[in-house]
């Protein structure tokens, strides 16, 4: 497949998604972006991986938002949101090397991003309260940082998808490392939430140190 043929088939699809509620239309321009550098450093095998995981949590996320009764919570996802994630994703796709690198680097971003997905969208449909992991308190979800135990689960299961994609492509390895690094960059992720100051970039930061940790982790583990 061209560059064009990319550009206008992943054009249309998030168009789509901005239809559906599930991207603002920066967030689609967002998405079209990383696709065309999947592309690129990776091939059109990759980008269809990757848009499957991405379409999963985009879905899993637009019907769990659909059952709040918040209205602000339906917003869909924005340039800003996809920043660090998107952003982590197009680098490695281009400037990690070998290739088997960059795929597993990849894969742990998608990791990381399935188990937040999972744990902050499911964990709220299934439990009804969660805790603070540092001190224990129980509080309401959507405190920063605030965790459940079905969140975790679910968390884990998300990792386990890039994980088992990871492994058929690279190997066990490869597979442990995507799951070791986005589990990891997920707690990080909640920790943080909890622990900076409420500044209206707080979630993008919180998503940066635990994609770039995400990414670091797994990549370590590869290398062994």
């Amino acid at each position: 497949m061209t560059l064009a043929a990319t550009l206008i088939l992943c054009s249309v699809l998030a168009g789509g998604a901005v239809c559906l509620g599930s991207l603002t239309l920066d967030g689609a321009a967002a998405t079209v972006g990383v696709a065309l550098a999947v592309v690129i450093g990776l091939g059109t095998a990759w980008l269809a991986v990757i848009s499957l995981l991405y379409m999963l949590a985009l879905t899993i996320t637009r019907v769990s938002q659909g059952r709040r009764s918040d209205p602000c919570a339906r917003r869909g996802r924005g340039g800003l949101d996809l920043a660090p994630a998107g952003g982590a994703v197009a680098i490695c796709a281009l400037t990690v090397q070998p290739e088997s690198s960059a795929t597993v680097a990849v894969m742990a971003v998608l990791s990381f991003v399935l188990a937040d997905v999972f744990a902050s969208e499911v964990g709220p449909l299934r439990s009804s309260s969660a805790f603070l992991p540092l001190t224990r308190e129980r509080v309401p979800h959507g405190t920063p940082g605030a965790m459940s135990l079905v969140g975790l689960l679910a968390g884990a299961v998300g990792s386990a998808a890039s994980a088992f994609i990871a492994a058929i492509a690279n190997g066990d390895k490869a597979g442990a490392a995507v799951f070791v690094g986005g589990q990891t960059g997920a707690l990080v992720d909640g920790l943080a939430h909890a622990r900076i100051p409420l500044l209206r970039w707080r979630n993008v930061v919180a998503n940066l140190f635990g994609v770039t940790l995400a990414v670091v982790i797994a990549l370590a583990i590869w290398s062994l």
